[in-house]
């Protein structure tokens, strides 16, 4: 029986009890001298000789004797503390302060408190004066394997050139999965990762040359993080401690000491750096400014794009008020107000201006997050977005739109009265005119015309650059359309002595699928100037087939003519708005210099192109190139010709009702439409066609849309709640409207068609054949 005295300091019989059972259980001979309380004026081992070791059992967390203790003997003797699981950090401080260790107190470990004493006396008899009692110890295998067995930490000795181990506890069969007969016939290299093998050849030279400086032996210890190989090949990373093991005559006959598995700390920890990383990369990079502030709103820290969105590097940043820093002068209470949101832990999400290091003021979205730990706010994380490209589109986008609506207002204010003025014009024509009377009525049809089409162009341009021009496809005779165009054109041409001619490819097809009224609109649009700008010579309006497959084919429209030309700068500003190649106060040649750029535009919606050769005095040829489905057998619907004029033959004496609330084109629009031969009734708002319109009654209504008392819209809703669609007359929708998609939607809500003014009485007369026709059809 080893005898071992412990003076313990603890109050509780029970759990004294234990101990000296644990100790006599394991064939140790224990003097435990125990003590309830101590006079702290007054300190002796209450009669004994020095103790071996002294157990202090921690009562409160400031323990003044405690430290006391340490003072006194901690020079001489152990002293380990014992302290309840809740009060760990109390032993850790108490150890840093001088005490060799603590022990967590628990009556279900106490089995393993004999081993844990045995191993701490070890360490702590540096100089091994009592070696006698552990050789004897050691004498027995069997007793010193019970000791180590039950202790998590792995044991072990090795020679003093710690090339080989000479005693492993059973503890590494946990650890690297060796039995310990095993282990001991490998070599340390062998069980070490490559990383982690020069670790002990580098302690052995440092141990050597610490004893030449004349270090003392049992003062000498080290502690290293290892990388072990498990037997099965997976690593395991172990703290090692180990000190030099010295005879009675102070020789260093080995090394010793004990390996902890710090596998899951290490893992942690690693997983911890992994995360911080990535999360030190996320900010550092991030696609967006960053700060991070403590509780006292003071920046800790800016990421790469805070620095290049505000101007400031890392050093001026840091530690500044975040308000001082960014926040214009103007909107420093707001600033205040965002603090006190952040302190109140408030998720913070608004758009606002903050200011840069040169004083630029930047239009900003802010985030802000505060960040928690433990149900305690420790800072806070924001997010400062740049959107002042943003809010430069939303206001160009709002200017487009206020824009667009004008010139809608603007187009619906000219376009009612030139219902009037146009129809008059019709009007008069058919009446009996002495040849100065009919001159006169042809420069006013003309300026009005000119005017209407000022207006189009305009509101075409609003459409594309709203982007709200829409290309609408269909199947329609190439042939004929390029016939209808030149028909128009020739009498112009001649008016000024021109020749005009048409070239036809006889390999085009004669269908093809494609926007008629676009492409006519861009070729009508050349052959204009071309008449405008040639004073003598020829015009020439060209089709051509470039290339042709089973389902497309590429063509060339192109018009060319002898007349002013136009030099390379003319050709660089010949597509903008509102270019005009003569600008002087002289100029001869009339236009808004809307065209060609509506014509580019319009061709780029359609994937095509226009391109322009020239030289002054020598003539212009202009090109529209583009790729159409092509069609070679005529569509069903194209084919079946619609005999407007024979239509109103069959049915003459039309009976409808005209429903407007303007005078001005009551009375034109009425006189039109007698003209063509229908009887006419009037109507001045929606509400008074309601009172006046049962089924027979009228073949067509001309519903204006915007109307006092109840409008056109209004009117066709209650005419369709009321009656079936066989009891009513077709209903046409008449307003000054024009943008991209009205028709569609006034014919979307109850109107069977549509006609924009200003109308003339071939419009009316070829809608109301087209009807008529229809409804012949049908029958």
């Amino acid at each position: 029986m080893t005898d071992i005295q412990i003076l313990l300091f603890d109050h509780n019989p029970r759990y004294t009890g234990l101990i000296q059972k644990s100790f006599s259980d394991q064939g140790f001979n224990l003097q435990l001298h125990i003590q309830d309380s101590i006079q702290e004026s007054s300190f002796s081992f209450n009669g004994l000789e020095k103790p071996d070791m002294i157990l202090y059992t921690v009562a409160e967390p400031e323990d003044a004797f405690a430290e006391e203790l340490l003072k006194t003997v901690a020079d001489s003797i152990p002293v380990v503390f014992l302290v309840e699981p809740e009060t760990v950090s109390i032993g850790v401080e108490l150890v840093k302060k001088g005490g060799l260790d603590y022990l967590v107190k628990s009556e279900d470990n106490i089995q393993y408190l004999p081993a844990r004493v045995f191993y701490l006396l070890r360490v702590w008899d540096k100089n091994f004066a009592r070696q006698q009692a552990e050789v004897k110890l050691l004498e027995s295998e069997d007793k010193y394997r019970r000791v180590t067995e039950n202790i998590n930490d792995v044991v072990w000795e090795m020679d003093v050139e710690m090339r080989k181990f000479s005693f492993i506890s059973e503890s590494v069969r946990r650890f690297l999965g060796y039995s310990p007969r095993e282990f001991l016939r490998l070599a340390p290299a062998s069980v070490m990762h490559p990383s982690s093998i020069g670790i002990l050849e580098k302690e052995r030279k440092t141990i050597v040359s610490s004893i030449k400086k004349g270090e003392k032996p049992e003062n000498i210890q080290f502690l290293h993080e290892v990388l072990f190989i498990h037997k099965k090949g997976h690593t395991q990373w172990g703290e090692i401690r180990g000190f030099l093991v010295l005879d009675s005559t102070r020789n260093i006959v080995a090394v010793s000491g004990i390996v902890r598995d710090i596998t899951c700390q290490k893992l942690a920890q690693e997983n911890m750096e992994i995360h911080e990383a990535f999360s030190e990369t996320l900010i550092r990079e991030a696609p967006m400014a960053i700060v991070i502030l403590d509780n006292n709103d003071r920046i800790k820290q800016i990421n790469n794009h805070f620095a290049q969105l505000f101007g400031y590097t890392h050093e001026e940043a840091v530690g500044r008020l975040v308000n001082d820093l960014i926040v214009p002068d103007n909107l420093k209470e707001q600033g205040n107000e965002l603090t006190r949101m952040a302190a109140n832990g408030e998720l913070i999400s608004t758009e606002t201006i903050r200011c840069t290091k040169e004083g630029k003021l930047i239009d900003i979205e802010i985030i802000g997050k505060p960040v928690m730990l433990n149900d305690s706010k420790i800072g806070v994380f924001g997010i400062y977005k740049d959107i002042s490209q943003r809010k430069k589109i939303e206001v160009a986008t709002r200017v487009a739109e206020i824009k667009q609506q004008f010139l809608a207002n603007m187009s619906h204010e000219i376009r009612t009265p030139m219902t009037g003025i146009l129809g008059m014009i019709d009007l008069l024509k058919n009446t009996s005119l002495n040849a100065q009377q009919l001159f006169f009525v042809d420069i006013i049809k003309k300026s009005s015309d000119g005017l209407l089409h000022i207006v189009n162009d305009i509101l075409d341009l609003s459409k594309i650059e709203a982007g709200k021009l829409i290309i609408r496809k269909k199947d329609y005779n190439l042939r004929e359309s390029a016939d209808v165009l030149y028909s128009l054109f020739k009498a112009l041409a001649s008016q000024k002595g021109l020749d005009f001619y048409l070239d036809v490819d006889p390999e085009l097809p004669s269908y093809i699928n494609a926007d008629e009224n676009r492409i006519n609109q861009i070729v009508t649009n050349l052959l204009s100037n071309a008449v405008k700008f040639t004073s003598y010579g020829t015009v020439r309006l060209k089709y051509e087939l470039l290339e042709k497959t089973n389902s497309d084919c590429l063509i060339r429209i192109s018009v060319k003519d002898t007349g002013i030309g136009i030099g390379e700068e003319g050709k660089k500003k010949l597509f903008k708005i509102f270019s005009q190649l003569e600008t002087s106060d002289t100029r001869n040649f009339d236009g808004a210099g809307l065209g060609l750029s509506i014509s580019r535009r319009l061709a780029e919606l359609m994937n095509a192109k226009i391109e322009v050769s020239s030289m002054i005095g020598k003539g212009s040829t202009f090109s529209l190139t583009l790729k159409v489905k092509n069609c070679d057998e005529i569509p069903a619907d194209v084919s079946l010709v619609e005999d407007y004029e024979q239509a109103l033959v069959m049915e003459p004496g039309l009976n409808i009702l005209l429903t407007e609330d303007k005078r001005t084109n009551q009375m034109v629009i009425s006189m039109m439409l007698g003209e063509i031969g229908c009887n006419v009734e009037v109507a001045s708002n929606g509400k008074e066609a309601l009172e006046v319109i049962v089924p027979g009654k009228f073949d067509f209504v001309f519903m204006d849309i915007q109307m006092p008392v109840m409008d056109g819209l209004t009117a066709v809703e209650e005419l369709r709640k009321k009656y079936t669609t066989k009891e009513l007359p077709v209903i046409i929708g008449l307003s000054a409207k024009a943008m991209e998609g009205d028709a569609e939607y006034f014919i979307a809500q109850g109107m069977d068609d549509y006609l924009t003014k200003p109308v003339t009485t071939e419009i009316l007369r070829n809608c109301i054949s087209k009807w008529v026709h229809r409804k012949a059809r049908r029958l």
